[in-house]
């Protein structure tokens, strides 16, 4: 956003050239704080970091003053909330008449904030939440029952870090697509070894619509999984997806893997996806390199990974690093 040549900053340069006033607020996760070396560069007034809506309307409503929340990172005015414990409710929006949407449009809700679990991985800020709020049946209903009958809407992403914590949250969502009067078509992010565990919530998932999944496989190597603590072997997943092809060939799916991770050599990773191909037990696999924040640059490191905080612990080390986030390596593996 601070390189000069994007839209936005050219936008910026003519508000200020103009003489208008005006204030630059950006929202929204923002894991680097990378400075400019152009001093054309505009910065933003205030960077609401995280999940922080509710300090950006308590401000806008005169309810607090802001910089009781202000954590500012080298030129960043940063915003964020003080604590670790979930202070919103989960936004299941309202579908306005004047909205620019129409029938092949995919929109979004949550069933919850906060996850239950702790990945060694996962930098989530409200992953391991003692506290979670959930939405309530009616207003998911009204929500995708409204998408229809305004915009002929029937597709639906859950943007939940896990849709399958809990059966609680997903009887929220059957007892929402029981009420409506169509059968929708949702996605949303799957634990995968939790779903293999809990293999009856399968028939649940389907009656909702919910027939798109996005796994969090994260890896087939059962020395590796143990690591990011889910415990499944290679063998197992394979019959796991055989079982969901055959009585749920309706479903589309694809699975994220994160190469890198300590215990597994490069070759099995290749392995693996010969037979995934070969008996197209997926319809995608999206890969990802292992992250390790760098704790020296500017980056929002207070709910750093396990990896990032202790990496040596894990068999990590490190090859080179470049701002952000450091390229690294592990004994056995790469």
């Amino acid at each position: 956003i601070l390189d000069p040549n994007t839209v936005i900053q050219k936008v910026l340069k003519i508000l200020l050239d103009k003489d208008i006033e005006f204030m630059f607020i950006v929202g929204g996760p923002t894991p680097t704080y990378k400075e400019s070396n152009d001093k054309n560069s505009i910065y933003p007034n205030y960077v609401f970091s995280g999940r922080a809506l509710h300090i950006f309307e308590q401000w806008l409503d005169n309810e607090i003053d802001i910089d009781d929340h202000m954590m500012p990172i080298g030129k960043f005015k940063r915003l964020s909330p003080k604590t670790a414990d979930v202070q919103e409710e989960p936004i299941v929006p309202k579908l306005y008449d004047d909205y620019c949407l129409t029938k092949h449009d995919v929109v979004q809700m949550e069933l919850r904030i906060g996850c239950k679990f702790n990945c060694t991985f996962c930098s989530f800020e409200y992953r391991g939440a003692k506290k979670v709020t959930t939405s309530k049946a009616h207003q998911v209903y009204e929500y995708m029952q409204t998408a229809k009958d305004k915009f002929g809407i029937t597709n639906f992403s859950i943007q939940d870090d896990t849709v399958n914590e809990d059966e609680e949250k997903l009887m929220v969502l059957k007892d929402a697509t029981e009420l409506l009067d169509y059968r929708p078509n949702i996605g949303g992010f799957i634990r995968f070894d939790l779903l293999m565990r809990k293999k009856h919530v399968l028939p649940l998932l389907d009656k909702c619509g919910f027939q798109n999944a996005w796994f969090g496989l994260e890896s087939f190597h059962e020395e590796a999984n143990k690591v990011v603590r889910k415990r499944i072997k290679r063998e197992d997943i394979f019959n796991f997806f055989r079982h969901i092809r055959k009585e749920y060939p309706h479903w589309r799916y694809n699975a994220s893997v994160i190469v890198g991770l300590p215990k597994e050599p490069l070759n099995h990773i290749k392995e693996t996806m010969r037979i995934v191909t070969q008996e197209n037990l997926l319809d995608g696999v999206d890969f990802y390199p292992l992250m390790i924040e760098n704790s020296s640059s500017h980056v929002n490191s207070e709910h750093a990974s396990e990896f990032s905080r202790q990496p040596e612990k894990f068999g990590i080390k490190f090859l080179g690093s470049q701002p952000g986030y450091n390229h690294h390596t592990q004994d056995t593996s790469l």
